[in-house]
């Protein structure tokens, strides 16, 4: 009898607590929710998160029903924020302290016993935000054989200013907090990146005592941009292929990403192709290669739009070699990154536009822009200047809007 009724006693209580959790909305440990999803003993519903039976209770499962709402700034975040808030252009989100946030194809590499971040590609970039100092040491190792590279710092989103990477310090208007937009912006378009990972080095970044660095990383859309020395910036500026005449911050994809709110991910190399290797390789092996020796790293950076501009450089291809390796260029693209909207700009001097046209409308997702009615300036009768630049940028950009619309690029 003693025993019958402990259990009725059992089931009681076990149905006044079910009851309970179905008026409330939550969960019993180990049981469903009214919906009838069911959860895992000591779990809530929210993937990833483990809570144990002990700590399930009426106020925790009532936030979870909450609307999303953005999570507060920390106390000592607030005023980095609104500087940052105050500057026009991207938007951030804060990272760590002490530390700078390298955008592109960098790579870590060891140069006489000493840890660098290196990159072989114009337009790689480098986010900070300063405190306390009037001016960064960017400690820059030459690792290029042929001419010294340039770097350019845009300072609280102001347009960016060029130096040599031998000239390592960049001075700042006060002590106060900056944004720091560092791009490696020019190499001889000849140096050896391909084979010996000839290119731009950083030792470290430095700041006097009791200054200080954080990271910072855009939330903007992110454009790559696969192309030659017209997506690199060569000549440019003027008509002499050296480094002070070229520049990735004069060049199409700058203005394009300007005019989107966007940011820039430069994969251009002169000379290259899809069939020739120029500075580099041809255009299926950039995809996926950082230099001959290292694979690129396909996961850390997405794209959510891609803009190809290959064809220039073919014009002694056969037609079907070139069709080959288009299709089989844009299909690695596609498989990398699956479902992204991919844009075809034609090739300024028309240069093989029947066969890239053949060989995007075999693939759902590509966009084929014809660029004949641009009215491009060139500086050498090849290469864009930087009004033919500007001109290109802009109609690509309204040509992406046209595709995605406006409010695609908001934050």
């Amino acid at each position: 009898m003693k025993r019958f009724l402990h259990t009725a006693a059992l089931l009681l209580a076990a149905v006044t607590l079910f009851a309970a959790c179905a008026a409330t909305g939550t969960k019993a440990p180990g049981g469903t929710t009214g919906s009838g999803e069911s959860t895992p003993a000591g779990t809530t519903a929210e993937p990833g998160i483990e809570t144990t039976a002990a700590e399930t209770t009426e106020e925790t499962f009532a936030t979870e029903t909450a609307e999303p709402t953005e999570t507060p700034v920390a106390p000592e975040d607030a005023d980095d924020r609104a500087f940052l808030d105050s500057i026009e252009g991207l938007t951030y989100r804060l990272g760590a302290r002490g530390e700078a946030y390298y955008f592109g194809r960098w790579f870590e590499k060891e140069i006489d016993g000493v840890n660098h971040h290196v990159t072989v590609t114009d337009g790689s970039q480098i986010f900070l935000l300063t405190e306390g100092c009037e001016s960064v040491d960017f400690d820059f190792t030459v690792i290029t054989k042929r001419k010294t590279p340039y770097f350019a710092v845009s300072i609280d989103g102001e347009k960016p200013k060029r130096q040599l990477i031998t000239e390592k310090t960049v001075a700042l208007p006060d002590a106060g907090r900056h944004l720091l937009r560092v791009v490696v912006d020019s190499m001889e378009e000849a140096e050896a990146k391909w084979r010996e990972e000839a290119g731009v080095a950083l030792r470290e970044i430095r700041v006097p005592e009791g200054g200080q660095i954080r990271a910072i990383m855009p939330k903007n859309k992110v454009v790559f941009f696969y192309g030659d020395s017209i997506t690199e910036g060569i000549m440019v500026l003027a008509a002499s292929n050296q480094p002070k005449n070229n520049s990735s911050v004069a060049a199409y994809p700058w203005t394009t990403c300007e005019r989107l709110n966007a940011v820039p991910y430069y994969v251009g190399y002169s000379g290259s192709g899809v069939q020739v290797v120029g500075s580099f390789a041809v255009f299926s092996e950039a995809v996926n290669h950082y230099s001959r020796d290292r694979k690129a790293d396909l996961e850390t950076v997405k794209p959510d739009v891609i803009v190809i501009n290959h064809g220039t450089n073919d014009g002694n291809s056969s037609d079907a070699g070139f069709r080959g390796s288009l299709k089989t260029a844009i299909g690695k693209i596609a498989a990398a990154y699956p479902g992204v909207p991919i844009v075809y700009m034609l090739p300024f001097c028309g240069n093989r536009a029947s066969d890239i046209r053949t060989v995007c409308a075999e693939f759902e997702n590509v966009t084929v822009v014809e660029t004949d009615r641009w009215k491009i300036t060139y500086s050498d009768g090849l290469h864009p200047n930087r009004t033919g630049a500007k001109r290109a940028g802009e109609a690509l950009a309204k040509e992406i809007e046209k595709l995605l619309g406006k409010d695609f690029f908001k934050v």
